[in-house]
């Protein structure tokens, strides 16, 4: 098995804006992975609408909800209405880690350009000790 990256994943990982990510992941989504991310470009009130209908239940499927939610904002709309979900979710948190590690996780490539990210990240962290769980695990490489 090839381990190494292709050109498409290695642009994806290096893609600091939102169209060179998008045009990148759908480049990887085109290639026969075997693996299909919906891309879900909705409103910040869309998103919290389907988050509200999977959990606490399931969260596997909140999570595929944001990672398609990220790119598919980052490939349609760029990066505001991904800052926005940030910003919303510091005022209003997700309260299940999973679920907040991967929205972190899902826009950490586009950092420099969410105004909101690190202050998010801060707040997931302050909750994740306050609560005993493994944070310095879970979110290893973001901080």
């Amino acid at each position: 098995m090839d381990l190494r990256l292709n050109q498409a994943a290695q642009d994806t990982l290096n893609a600091t804006d939102g169209a060179r990510a998008a045009a990148a992941a759908q480049e990887l989504t085109d290639q026969d992975s075997g693996f299909e991310l919906d891309l879900l470009p909705m409103t910040v009130e869309e998103l919290v609408d389907r988050l509200t209908r999977a959990l606490p239940d399931d969260a596997s499927l909140a999570v595929e909800t944001i990672f398609g939610f990220v790119e598919g904002n980052f490939a349609e709309r760029g990066v505001q209405v991904v800052d926005n979900a940030l910003w919303h979710f510091l005022q209003n948190p997700i309260g299940v880690h999973r679920v907040e590690v991967a929205l972190l996780r899902s826009s950490f490539r586009a950092q420099a350009h969410l105004p909101h990210w690190r202050a998010y990240l801060q707040s997931v962290q302050a909750s994740m000790q306050a609560d005993g769980s493994d944070w310095q695990r879970s979110l290893r490489g973001m901080v």
